[in-house]
């Protein structure tokens, strides 16, 4: 299972990657606003801010990131980050399947922070003072323990570290909604097995397939078409996981064959 796909991976420093965790710290002295893409993951992250301002879309919900708070995402949430480019930036980016705790914990019960959300809800958190200090001195044990042959279980340690301080954390940010803009979403998400296209959702909501077309971008940073694809792609895999037959896939996750389906995913995942 390839977490990210080659272009997210590229963007930063790799601590440590398998096919179920990816651990990344990133430092730059001049951030590129312009440069920011939506990302759809197929795992779960969590994103801690270092260094720098940073303003996060997720799901069509806006947050402001400071320094010393983090956001938290469940898989296929949508989400893109701006960087102050007059300030410099640095960042912890730790993104893992939820599998890795199947034995530990079967029902994903530790994972409820990241899941029983509704998507762009509740999403950052500010750390207070002991928390900082814990996070930042794991990252300085996984940094300087990188090239040892352990390293998966120091990385595994410290996750589980981060996890349980999220779920003892209260929500901090209230992210600025577009109330039509969260029903669009939830629609989309809702009916991934139908044909949505530009116009049929546009219709729907009683919107010119122009003007919906620029609102969905500003929601989302990315068009209808690849919102969807990724989507259906990431639902996918996971049932294909569980065991589900591709001829059912198919038809859950809305491809028409399987070669559609096939196709897209080479394109995501390369593989």
């Amino acid at each position: 299972m390839n977490l990210l796909r080659k272009e997210d991976v590229m963007a930063s420093h790799i601590i440590y990657q398998d096919s179920y965790l990816y651990c990344a710290h990133a430092q730059s002295l001049q951030p590129n606003p312009q440069t920011a893409n939506t990302s759809i993951y197929e795992a779960m992250a969590i994103y801690y801010n270092i260094l720098g301002h940073k303003r996060v879309l997720i799901e069509g919900s806006i947050y402001t990131l400071r320094p010393g708070e983090l956001f938290i995402l469940n898989e296929s949430e949508a989400f893109i980050v701006y960087e102050d480019a007059e300030e410099p930036s640095e960042y912890l980016q730790l993104v893992f399947s939820r599998y890795v705790f199947r034995h530990l914990d079967p029902d994903f019960s530790l994972l409820s922070r990241f899941t029983h959300r509704a998507l762009g809800e509740s999403n950052v958190i500010r750390l207070d003072d002991r928390q900082n200090a814990l996070f930042s001195a794991c990252l300085k044990h996984i940094e300087q323990n990188r090239n040892r042959p352990d390293l998966r279980i120091s990385f595994l340690g410290i996750l589980m570290i981060f996890i349980n301080e999220i779920n003892i954390s209260n929500w901090y940010c209230a992210p600025s909604t577009d109330s039509d803009g969260q029903k669009i979403i939830a629609y989309i998400n809702e009916n991934l097995q139908v044909n949505l296209t530009n116009e049929s959702v546009a219709r729907h909501f009683y919107m010119s397939e122009s003007q919906f077309c620029r609102y969905f971008k500003r929601l989302t940073g990315t068009t209808l078409t690849n919102y969807v694809n990724k989507k259906r792609v990431n639902l996918a895999r996971d049932l294909l996981r569980n065991n589900v037959k591709i001829k059912d896939v198919v038809t859950i996750c809305g491809f028409h064959d399987y070669t559609t389906f096939y196709k897209h995913n080479i394109k995501y995942y390369k593989m």
